[in-house]
């Protein structure tokens, strides 16, 4: 079992997730900024999720909504859109059947991952969120996709102040131990910076 990365307290004033810019990596969405009140912390602050881990799965996920060329605009929307391959049992891919007739991922035969957060469908379905308060959930928002993302890690870590309940959640996200110390690796660097 990976050890959790450490993670700062929520101590944000009037705004949440994004950083400022930092050599070497994109416009990285994960700190305050006035524009947004703190809603992953006052929706998840019992679990105790840090905002380097939704950093570090950003960056493992989707380069923070840059893979491939994508950017992300000043409203949080990821352009183009991000949709992973299809979940079709190959090696190295889950099996996943199609769960919403491809309305979310264009794909009537197998689910996709989608968006700067990279949720399937389904997950997607269960943890729609409007973390920017525009009246829309949208997957391809980085900030909504955020919001969902934390919800979700809370839901199947329960206390991610602890190492057990932090690799539940990040496991449950991406079933794979690599993908675990990814992330943490990153959640650590950025705290670091």
């Amino acid at each position: 079992m990976r050890q959790r990365p450490r993670s700062p307290k929520w101590s944000i004033p009037s705004g949440w997730l994004r950083l400022p810019k930092l050599p070497g990596f994109p416009n990285v969405h994960w700190q305050p900024t006035p524009a947004r009140p703190p809603y992953v912390a006052e929706t998840n602050e019992a679990c105790g999720i840090g905002w380097n881990t939704l950093a570090g799965i950003g960056q493992v996920e989707s380069v923070h909504g840059a893979y491939d060329g994508a950017e992300v605009d000043e409203r949080g929307d990821v352009e183009p859109h991000i949709t992973g391959v299809p979940l079709d049992g190959s090696e190295g891919v889950l099996e996943i059947p199609d769960t919403d007739e491809g309305e979310l991922d264009g794909d009537e035969e197998w689910d996709r991952a989608v968006g700067p957060m990279q949720f399937i469908p389904q997950t997607w379905q269960r943890y729609t969120a409007d973390g920017n308060q525009d009246g829309e959930a949208d997957v391809h928002n980085i900030d909504d996709a955020a919001l969902a993302a934390a919800t979700y890690l809370c839901d199947e870590g329960s206390d991610l102040t602890t190492d057990r309940g932090w690799n539940d959640a990040v496991t449950a996200y991406n079933q794979s131990v690599q993908y675990a110390n990814e992330v943490a690796d990153y959640a650590e660097g950025y705290l670091g910076r």
